[in-house]
């Protein structure tokens, strides 16, 4: 079996709707619910995998976090200020 890694994150939503829309989450909210929903995910995909190869697929999808441009640029912010 092959599987391949998670999709990437979808961008977050502007932090300041359209007029008339609803109140923005606020800070992180929305950040946390999608990556618990992509741990979620990635986890049951893992459960029939080898060790190994389960660590190496989160390997994988935790580096396609910094690929996207929004949670990777702060998230590469982040690290270099620690």
């Amino acid at each position: 079996m092959n599987p391949q890694p998670p999709k990437p994150l979808p961008p977050e939503p502007p932090a300041h709707p359209p007029s008339g829309g609803p109140a923005p989450a606020p800070p992180g909210q929305e950040s946390q619910s999608r990556a618990l929903d992509a741990l979620q995910e990635l986890q049951s995909s893992q459960r029939s995998l080898p060790r190994g190869a389960a660590l190496a697929w989160e390997r994988a999808a935790f580096a396609a976090v910094f690929d996207h441009p929004e949670p990777g640029l702060r998230i590469r912010r982040f690290l270099e200020k620690a």
